[in-house]
C-alpha cells in the first residue's frame, strides 16, 4: 500500500509541476496587421525583413534557384549523374519537381509580402520627425524586391501572373488569375526598378545587405539584356538595339559610380 500511495504522489507532483509549463501556450496568435502596425522605424524594418526573407530561403538563393535551376546549362557538369532523382539540372523534371514547385511559390510569397508591405506603409501616417530616413526608401526597397521577383519568373518561366495588389480575400477571382505575357511582365519590371532608383540609398558602404541605387542599376541593365535576347518577343515601343542601348546606359552607370570594382585576381 505504501508503495502505491507514493507512486500516486509522485506522478500527481509531475502533473502539477507540467501544468505551469504549458501556459506558454495559451497566447493569442501574434500576427502583423495591415493597418496601424508601422507606426516606429523598428517595426518598418520588421516589415521589409519579411519581404526581403524569401532571399535566402532553400527554395531561391540556399539552394534550388541558384543551384539546380541556374546550373541546367552547358556551363555546369556533374561527374555522377543519378537520373533517377528529379532535378532540372540532371534534366529530370517535372512542374511538381521540388526545385520548380518551390521555387515558383517562394517568389510568390515575396510579391504577396511585397504588395501587403507596401499598400500599408502607403497608408500609415507615422511622424517623419521618429525616422532616420525617408519612408519612400522602405517603399522604394519593397518596389524593387517585388519587380525582382517578378523579373526572375518571367525569366524562368515566360509568361506568369503580374501581382500588383495584395490578395485580400479567397475568391477565385483573386486568387486565379491569368498569365500576362512575358514581355509585358519584363516591361513592367523594368519602369518599376527604374522609378525606385531615385529613392534608394545611395550609399553602399552603410547597406551591404540592402538595396541601393547601383544595385537596381546593375539589375535593371540586366533586365534589358535579357529584354533583348531572342526568347523575348518584340515589345511595342523598343527595338532590340535600344534595349542593349538601355543596358549599357546602366551598367555603365554602377561603373561611373566609382563604388564597384571586377576582382583583380582572374584566378
Amino acid at each position: 500500500m505504501k508503495i502505491k500511495s507514493i507512486l500516486k504522489l509522485g506522478t500527481l507532483a509531475l502533473l502539477t509541476a507540467a501544468l505551469p509549463a504549458c501556459s506558454f501556450l495559451d497566447t493569442d496568435p501574434q500576427i502583423i496587421p495591415d493597418d496601424g502596425y508601422y507606426n516606429s522605424e523598428q517595426k518598418l524594418i520588421y516589415g521589409l525583413a519579411g519581404v526581403y526573407g524569401v532571399l535566402n530561403s532553400e527554395a531561391i538563393y540556399g539552394n534550388y534557384y541558384s543551384l539546380q535551376i541556374a546550373n541546367a546549362d552547358d556551363l555546369c557538369y556533374f561527374n555522377n549523374y543519378n537520373n533517377s532523382e528529379s532535378r532540372p539540372d540532371r534534366y529530370n523534371h517535372s512542374a511538381g519537381t521540388a526545385a520548380i514547385y518551390d521555387t515558383w511559390s517562394k517568389l510568390y510569397e515575396g510579391i504577396k509580402n511585397a504588395n501587403r508591405y507596401i499598400e500599408a506603409v502607403e497608408k500609415t501616417e507615422i511622424d517623419p520627425e521618429k525616422l532616420s530616413v525617408d519612408i519612400g526608401l522602405y517603399i522604394a526597397e519593397a518596389r524593387f524586391l517585388r519587380a525582382y521577383y517578378h523579373f526572375l519568373l518571367a525569366q524562368a518561366w515566360g509568361d506568369v501572373p503580374l501581382r500588383v495588389k495584395a490578395t485580400t480575400s479567397p475568391n477565385p477571382n483573386d486568387v486565379q488569375m491569368a498569365a500576362t505575357p512575358q514581355e509585358q511582365v519584363l516591361k513592367w519590371c523594368a519602369d518599376e526598378i527604374e522609378a525606385t532608383i531615385p529613392d534608394l540609398y545611395e550609399p553602399i558602404d552603410n547597406t551591404p545587405s540592402r538595396v541601393s541605387q547601383t544595385v537596381a542599376q546593375g539589375i535593371l541593365a540586366r533586365v534589358y539584356l535579357f529584354m533583348a535576347g531572342e526568347s523575348v518577343k518584340q515589345i511595342d515601343g523598343l527595338d532590340k538595339k535600344e534595349m542593349y542601348r538601355r543596358a549599357a546606359y546602366w551598367a555603365n552607370e554602377v561603373i561611373a559610380s566609382h563604388k564597384h570594382d571586377l576582382n583583380e585576381s582572374y584566378e
